[in-house]
């Protein structure tokens, strides 16, 4: 191995790397955690598409396509003085279409929703004295680790323990706090399930609430969709990088479907997690496994392969 900034190994010597080889029987365990795995990840696909497909049904916007009209015809009063805005994608008919749908559902705005201000972070100069490692940072969550409604824990940089508490203290993450982007790919949502402390960059906000009136879930299912995606790319302002400010999350309304629809929305979302999380587990499983035969013998790795399956009450295929 070899590279300064980033590592790397040289193809020639890719056929030249020994590596162990064990008993086929052993093989076979492992391909069957890796293709369970496999399988659990399109299980979890299935249930999160069930989750917004029902969304969308109950919008009334599941087979919806939008106009094709790309010109909007509004008076200066329509325009200018009601929304500030003078850029012509915030017009676009489609948005009109959209805005008509929810028309028929209570709307909520992000401000009346919330507990606690929508805030973003800010992020130190790269390379700087700010940055440290895992082992004594805190994971410092950037927009690109907002992932399919959860945050990925596998790429986080990590921030210095003064700059989370002192320069950062405001926008310290909270478990089931929801992040929201603001910048670059705006509009990625996800739910903070997490015990760990963490901090937030200039590109993703806060959204802080309890589930009086809306699940948490059930506001990031609505986010991710398509509907919501285009639904919020209306108010993004187009620059060298889209962007949202915080008055205008703030300002975002959302339809608000019956408490307890929510609930079976969230639950699907829920479900649909807990199912990757057992995928992301079988394949840690293969991998400790093969590393248990290596270092000591494969009757001992397969004892613990089976123990941890039977802990999740997993049978292999």
């Amino acid at each position: 191995m070899y590279g300064g900034v980033q590592p790397e190994v040289a193809p020639y010597y890719l056929k030249n790397i020994l590596f162990p080889v064990l008993s086929d029987y052993f093989q076979k365990i492992i391909e069957r955690l890796v293709n369970q795995s496999s399988i659990e990840v399109k299980k979890s696909k299935i249930i999160y598409q069930q989750a917004e497909d029902l969304l969308l049904t109950e919008l009334g916007l599941k087979d919806w396509q939008p106009t094709e009209e790309s010109i909007a015809v509004k008076s200066f009063s329509e325009s200018f003085l009601s929304s500030g805005r003078l850029d012509a994608e915030y017009y676009q008919p489609k948005y009109d279409e959209i805005d008509n749908y929810f028309k028929d559902f209570k709307l909520i705005k992000i401000r009346d929703l919330i507990n606690y201000p929508v805030s973003s972070g800010a992020t130190p100069k790269a390379g700087g004295d700010d940055y440290t490692d895992e082992d004594d940072g805190i994971p410092f969550i950037r927009a690109v680790d907002l992932k399919d409604g959860e945050v990925d824990t596998n790429n986080f940089i990590f921030i210095k323990r003064y700059v989370h508490d002192l320069t950062l203290k405001k926008t310290k993450v909270k478990k089931n706090d929801v992040l929201f982007s603001i910048a670059g790919t705006v509009g990625r949502c996800a739910i903070f399930d997490h015990d760990f402390e963490a901090n937030i960059n200039q590109a993703v906000s806060i959204l802080r609430f309890d589930e009086a009136q809306v699940k948490r879930l059930y506001l990031i299912v609505f986010f991710n969709s398509e509907i919501g995606k285009m639904y919020i790319s209306k108010y993004a302002r187009q620059g060298l990088q889209t962007n949202l400010n915080l008055n205008e999350v703030s300002d975002l309304r959302i339809p608000i479907l019956d408490y307890n629809l929510q609930g079976e929305i969230s639950k699907k979302v829920q479900d649909s997690f807990d199912i990757k999380a057992k995928s992301k587990q079988l394949l840690e499983i293969a991998k400790i496994g093969v590393e248990k035969a290596i270092e000591t013998d494969e009757e001992t790795a397969t004892a613990w392969i089976n123990q941890k399956l039977e802990s999740l009450g997993v049978k292999l295929i």
